[in-house]
Protein backbone atom coordinates (compact mmCIF):
# COMPACT_ATOMS: atom_id res chain seq x y z
CA UNK A 1 0.00 0.00 0.00
CA UNK A 2 2.80 2.42 0.92
CA UNK A 3 4.48 1.68 -2.42
CA UNK A 4 1.31 2.65 -4.31
CA UNK A 5 1.01 5.90 -2.34
CA UNK A 6 4.67 6.64 -2.96
CA UNK A 7 4.29 5.89 -6.68
CA UNK A 8 1.22 8.10 -7.09
CA UNK A 9 2.35 11.07 -5.03
CA UNK A 10 6.12 11.15 -5.55
CA UNK A 11 6.62 9.05 -8.68
CA UNK A 12 9.23 6.85 -6.98
CA UNK A 13 11.24 9.96 -6.14
CA UNK A 14 11.53 11.27 -9.69
CA UNK A 15 8.53 13.63 -9.66
CA UNK A 16 8.38 15.50 -6.34
CA UNK A 17 6.33 18.25 -7.95
CA UNK A 18 3.35 15.86 -7.79
CA UNK A 19 3.50 15.86 -4.01
CA UNK A 20 3.95 19.62 -3.85
CA UNK A 21 0.92 20.10 -6.11
CA UNK A 22 -1.08 17.60 -4.09
CA UNK A 23 -0.20 19.48 -0.89
CA UNK A 24 -1.19 22.81 -2.46
CA UNK A 25 -4.47 21.26 -3.62
CA UNK A 26 -5.20 19.99 -0.12
CA UNK A 27 -4.61 23.43 1.38
CA UNK A 28 -6.84 25.07 -1.22
CA UNK A 29 -9.50 22.37 -0.78
CA UNK A 30 -9.50 22.95 2.98
CA UNK A 31 -11.04 26.37 2.34
CA UNK A 32 -14.25 24.84 0.95
CA UNK A 33 -15.55 22.96 3.99
CA UNK A 34 -14.43 25.68 6.39
CA UNK A 35 -16.29 28.43 4.56
CA UNK A 36 -19.31 26.28 3.71
CA UNK A 37 -19.72 24.79 7.18
CA UNK A 38 -18.74 28.07 8.83
CA UNK A 39 -21.83 29.66 7.32
CA UNK A 40 -23.93 26.86 8.86
CA UNK A 41 -22.77 27.49 12.41
CA UNK A 42 -19.53 25.51 12.56
CA UNK A 43 -17.60 28.68 13.42
CA UNK A 44 -18.53 31.52 15.74
CA UNK A 45 -16.83 34.58 17.13
CA UNK A 46 -15.15 34.00 20.48
CA UNK A 47 -15.54 35.83 23.77
CA UNK A 48 -12.59 38.07 22.86
CA UNK A 49 -14.66 39.88 20.23
CA UNK A 50 -17.31 42.56 20.62
CA UNK A 51 -20.03 40.18 19.40
CA UNK A 52 -19.36 36.70 20.80
CA UNK A 53 -21.42 33.85 19.34
CA UNK A 54 -22.17 35.60 16.06
CA UNK A 55 -21.15 34.32 12.65
CA UNK A 56 -17.52 34.91 11.72
CA UNK A 57 -16.59 37.27 8.92
CA UNK A 58 -15.25 35.89 5.65
CA UNK A 59 -11.68 36.97 6.44
CA UNK A 60 -11.88 35.23 9.83
CA UNK A 61 -13.14 32.05 8.15
CA UNK A 62 -10.29 32.19 5.63
CA UNK A 63 -7.75 32.54 8.45
CA UNK A 64 -9.25 29.56 10.27
CA UNK A 65 -9.25 27.58 7.00
CA UNK A 66 -5.54 28.28 6.57
CA UNK A 67 -4.89 27.25 10.15
CA UNK A 68 -6.85 24.02 9.80
CA UNK A 69 -5.58 23.16 6.31
CA UNK A 70 -1.86 23.71 6.70
CA UNK A 71 0.00 20.84 8.29
CA UNK A 72 1.86 23.24 10.55
CA UNK A 73 -0.32 25.72 12.44
CA UNK A 74 1.47 28.89 11.37
CA UNK A 75 -1.17 31.38 12.41
CA UNK A 76 -3.13 29.31 14.91
CA UNK A 77 -2.90 31.80 17.75
CA UNK A 78 -4.06 34.68 15.57
CA UNK A 79 -6.66 32.90 13.46
CA UNK A 80 -8.51 31.15 16.26
CA UNK A 81 -8.35 34.06 18.68
CA UNK A 82 -11.43 35.78 17.24
CA UNK A 83 -13.16 32.94 15.39
CA UNK A 84 -13.27 29.30 16.44
CA UNK A 85 -15.49 26.25 16.72
CA UNK A 86 -18.15 27.13 19.32
CA UNK A 87 -18.03 25.51 22.75
CA UNK A 88 -21.51 24.10 22.19
CA UNK A 89 -20.84 22.14 19.01
CA UNK A 90 -23.50 21.40 16.42
CA UNK A 91 -23.39 18.87 13.60
CA UNK A 92 -21.64 21.28 11.23
CA UNK A 93 -18.86 21.88 13.78
CA UNK A 94 -18.35 18.14 14.23
CA UNK A 95 -18.12 17.60 10.46
CA UNK A 96 -15.69 20.51 10.15
CA UNK A 97 -13.45 19.28 12.95
CA UNK A 98 -13.35 15.68 11.74
CA UNK A 99 -12.95 16.59 8.06
CA UNK A 100 -10.12 19.00 8.75
CA UNK A 101 -8.37 16.37 10.87
CA UNK A 102 -8.36 14.03 7.88
CA UNK A 103 -7.15 16.81 5.55
CA UNK A 104 -4.38 17.77 7.97
CA UNK A 105 -3.24 14.13 8.22
CA UNK A 106 -3.07 13.93 4.42
CA UNK A 107 -1.12 17.19 4.32
CA UNK A 108 1.33 15.86 6.91
CA UNK A 109 1.81 12.75 4.76
CA UNK A 110 2.69 14.98 1.81
CA UNK A 111 5.14 16.99 3.91
CA UNK A 112 6.79 13.78 5.14
CA UNK A 113 7.09 12.47 1.58
CA UNK A 114 8.68 15.73 0.43
CA UNK A 115 11.05 15.66 3.39
CA UNK A 116 12.04 12.08 2.63
CA UNK A 117 12.62 12.95 -1.02
CA UNK A 118 14.66 16.04 -0.12
CA UNK A 119 16.71 14.07 2.40
CA UNK A 120 17.46 11.45 -0.23
CA UNK A 121 18.36 14.08 -2.82
CA UNK A 122 20.71 15.88 -0.46
CA UNK A 123 22.39 12.64 0.61
CA UNK A 124 23.05 11.59 -3.01
CA UNK A 125 24.81 14.83 -3.97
Amino acid sequence: MWGNIYKITLGYGYQPQRTALFLAGLVIYSFLPTIMLGSHGALAQTDKTATPGRRCTMSQEINVAMDLGLPIGINSSLARQDCDVPKKQNLAAVWLTNGQTVLRAMAWACVLLLTAWFGGAVRKT
